[in-house]
């Protein structure tokens, strides 16, 4: 008989010498989780969840309470979401109906049990993050303060790869986990502290802090020797740059950028030359190859192909390549369809492409209270978009940037109903009362 994944962590955890401590945490966060959700605490619960999901795949004991955190402020967050339901604009509606497919194509996988676990989890993840955001997101001040809390993740983020022993590169070197899975998590954050730095209105320390993040994150990527966290990064901030800086200043960044991380790199070499060879390997020796993602993207999809319509069930794609190469398809697209069948790859695709066309319509709208709200979600849509053809991040109930993608399908709803409210215009179709605007939006 199979046995969940999550009982087995679960009691690995109840039989280690701090099982007593734990069980008092559990306990004092169960208190925080109700007295969140009776007091409708949104974005401290959305704060937890996002740290949560973004430290869960440390492989030092960090990652057991934060596994336990990530699952409690998902269970919050979902409580709230069942009172945004009324509220749901069409991708939020598709995408909850997607998430219950996905449970009921997962009913008939050969491994039901685990693909029902994992699915079920991402049901309650787009109900913790659409439900939830679509009740409490009611103008634009509340928006912003929505980006502002990952702005925080990404800076708390920040801090801990600092720290001595969570420093990450190519190989299995850092506490927090794989290199690779680093990388992607560091380069679609750090949009979000540039974000930060560009809002005038909020504190000055926190503003230029936020700064100081991102142009450390930059070199942190370099040095991680991952091409997809740096493209992530660099797509993610590019519509933001391009409204905020003239072409001398952005090239006066690129250039400061550039030095800093050529700079670090040759300290680097002087400390650790293996990373420096590692990362002359990986940027200049190594520029067409794949890692073998080809030859995994061929295989299943020779399989999608067989099976086009039927769905096999949540992580069986992975499931189908890791048998004959350790690892999984590196695919969200190809992995989607393997597990969800041609039904839940449209269903995607078509939110993909609503998504697409409402931001890039709003980024053309001459709105000067939700542009640079709209430009970050943008530019951080194509970069988990785009990113998706590399790794099999998109549909999985425990990476951030699941989170984030489903985050950005809830945020570009508001958005979209607010820009196309009664009267059509920028500021009229925001539901809020006039003194409600005054309010200082703070971190």
């Amino acid at each position: 008989m199979e046995v969940s994944p999550v009982l087995i962590r679960f009691q690995q955890m109840m039989e280690s010498d701090w099982a007593e401590a734990l069980l008092l945490g559990l306990l004092v966060a169960a208190v925080i989780m109700v007295l969140f959700v009776a007091f409708r605490a949104y974005r401290p619960l959305l704060f937890l969840l996002a740290l949560g999901m973004a430290f869960s795949g440390s492989q030092s004991g960090v990652a057991g309470s934060m596994v336990l955190l990530r699952y409690g402020a998902l269970l919050s967050l979902a409580v709230l979401g069942f009172q945004g339901l009324s509220r749901l604009r069409f991708s939020g509606k598709l995408m909850l109906g997607l998430a219950v497919y996905m449970i009921l194509t997962s009913c008939f996988s050969i491994h039901a049990l685990y693909s029902i676990q994992v699915t079920v989890a991402f049901f309650l993840l787009c109900l913790g993050v659409i439900g939830a955001t679509s009740a409490y997101v009611q103008d634009i001040g509340q928006v912003r303060k929505v980006l502002a809390v990952i702005a925080l993740v990404a800076l708390v983020w920040c801090v801990v790869m600092l720290m001595p022993g969570y420093q990450a590169s190519y190989k299995y070197q850092s506490a927090l986990g794989r290199g690779q899975s680093l990388a992607i998590a560091t380069g679609i954050l750090a949009p979000f502290l540039l974000w930060s730095f560009f809002q005038t209105n909020q504190n000055r320390f926190f503003r230029y802090l936020s700064l100081c993040a991102f142009v450390i994150l930059i070199p942190l990527l370099v040095m991680m020797g991952q091409r997809i966290g740096i493209f992530s990064a660099v797509i993610g901030a590019f519509p933001l740059v391009l409204l905020r800086l003239d072409v001398r200043r952005i090239l006066l960044g690129v250039i400061t950028i550039v030095v800093v991380s050529v700079a670090t790199v040759q300290v680097l070499g002087l400390l650790r030359p293996d990373v420096k060879d590692m990362l002359k390997y990986k940027f200049i020796e190594k520029k067409t190859d794949m890692g073998g993602r080809d030859l995994r993207w061929r295989l299943l999809l020779n399989r999608c192909i067989e099976s086009p319509v039927i769905g096999h069930g949540g992580g069986m794609g992975d499931a189908a390549v890791a048998q004959y190469f350790g690892t999984g398809a590196h695919n969200s697209y190809l992995g989607f369809w393997y597990d969800y069948g041609f039904v839940g790859l449209l269903s995607l695709l078509t939110l993909i492409g609503v998504t697409f066309y409402r931001l890039a319509t709003l980024m053309r709208r001459p709105c000067s209270e939700t542009k640079e709200a709209i430009r970050l979600l943008f530019g951080v849509f194509l970069a988990l978009a785009s990113g998706a053809f590399f790794e099999s991040t998109l549909a999985s109930p425990t990476a951030i940037h699941a989170g984030l993608f489903l985050l950005v399908f809830a945020l570009s709803d508001v958005l979209w109903s607010f820009s196309n409210g009664p009267q059509q215009g920028c500021h009229a179709a925001y539901a809020y009362e006039p003194e409600e605007f005054s309010e200082v939006i703070s971190y």
